[in-house]
């Protein structure tokens, strides 16, 4: 049988031998917690989108209910709820609605826990807030 030439470059026990595989093992643990920690952020922005929402639904339930009084506040506090809950579930949420002079303004909190793996122990948890304001229709 003919014998196949080597080249120069695939000399047996060359110095560099196994070296990509040790530099991907130092470098992916920090690849994957960059990655896991874009995540995250996409969670939070997620989130806070979702509050914004809940915001200004709540305050339109405030707007239309035609009182400042009690009703309008489980009204609001029912569809932040529903709003929020459509996108991600996000519960439980703070609604606080006031009126002055004629505009109905809401504002909610959430509580945004960093829960993913490794990321969630490097973050704290956030508060989000949204507030919207209409004006209180009267019928």
């Amino acid at each position: 049988m003919p014998r196949i030439p080597r080249s120069h470059n695939t000399r047996r026990g060359a110095p560099d031998d196994g070296q990509a595989t040790v530099e991907l093992a130092l470098v992916l643990p920090f690849i994957v917690l960059l990655a896991l920690a874009l995540v995250q952020f996409g969670v939070v922005v997620a989130n806070q989108l979702a509050v914004l929402d809940a915001a200004q639904c709540a305050a339109r339930a405030a707007a239309i209910s035609g009182n400042g009084g009690e009703y309008s506040q489980d009204v609001a506090q029912r569809e932040a709820e529903v709003a929020g809950s459509e996108c991600v579930a996000l519960r439980p949420l703070r609604v606080d609605i006031t009126t002055i002079n004629s505009v109905v303004t809401a504002r909610v909190k959430y509580l945004d826990g960093t829960d993913l793996p490794l990321v969630g122990l490097l973050f704290p948890n956030l508060t989000l807030e949204g507030a919207a304001a209409m004006r209180l229709e009267t019928p």
